[in-house]
C-alpha cells in the first residue's frame, strides 16, 4: 500500500485517486499515512477522491463527503451534515454525585450503559434541552457531556432511508 501510495505521487497529481488507503495496514502506518496525505493536500492544494469504508479514515481526511446508494447520489455535503440530518439522537453521559443512579433512567430516553456513577443514554435530539432540564431538576448530577453518535450509525441511517425510497428508473427515449 505504501509503495502504491508513493508511485501514485510520483508526479504529483492534481486529483489523486485513494481506494481503501488504509486497509491492511497497522494502526501505526495507518495514522502515519493519514497525516501524511493531509499535510501533502494541504500543501499541494491535490484533490483527494477517496473511497472507504473506515470512517475514522474518512473524518480524518475529507471535507466533503459524497455517498452513493443504488448508483445514485444520496448526500453531497460536510460530515457534520450526516450527523445533523440523518441522526435523530444524541448521546448524553451524566455522572452523578451521590453515587446513585436513578431507578427510572429510562423515562428520559434509551439507556445505553450504566457503571455506578456514570450513565449514558440515546436522547432524541429535539429532546435534549426538555431531558436535561429535567435531569438537572431531579437529580444531583456532576457532569454532563452531549455527543454525536458514530458516524457510522449516521451513515446507516441514511442507507436505511435510501433503502426505503422507491427506486426512480431512468426514461429511455428513443432519438430519431
Amino acid at each position: 500500500m505504501k509503495i502504491e501510495l508513493t508511485a501514485a505521487l510520483l508526479h504529483a497529481p492534481q486529483v489523486l485517486f485513494l481506494d481503501e488507503p488504509a486497509k491492511g495496514l497497522g494502526v501505526v502506518a495507518q495514522n502515519t499515512i493519514q497525516g501524511f496525505l493531509k499535510e501533502f493536500q494541504r500543501q499541494r492544494e491535490t484533490t483527494i477522491l477517496l473511497t472507504s469504508h473506515y470512517m475514522k479514515v474518512v473524518a480524518t481526511l475529507c471535507q466533503r463527503v459524497v455517498i452513493i446508494a443504488s448508483g445514485l447520489i444520496c448526500y453531497d455535503g460536510s460530515l457534520n451534515g450526516i450527523l445533523d440530518g440523518f441522526s435523530g439522537s444524541k448521546i448524553v453521559m451524566l455522572l452523578f454525585a451521590d453515587e446513585h443512579i436513578p431507578r427510572n433512567l429510562a423515562r428520559y430516553g434509551e439507556v445505553l450503559a450504566t457503571e455506578s456513577p456514570r450513565a449514558k443514554l440515546r436522547v432524541a435530539r429535539q429532546e435534549v434541552r426538555k431531558i436535561l432540564a429535567s435531569v438537572l431538576d431531579r437529580c444531583d448530577v456532576e457532569e454532563v457531556s452531549i455527543e454525536d453518535p458514530l458516524l457510522e450509525e449516521a451513515i446507516a441511517e441514511l442507507f436505511s432511508q435510501v433503502a426505503d425510497r422507491p427506486v426512480i428508473s431512468p426514461v429511455l427515449t428513443e432519438v430519431k
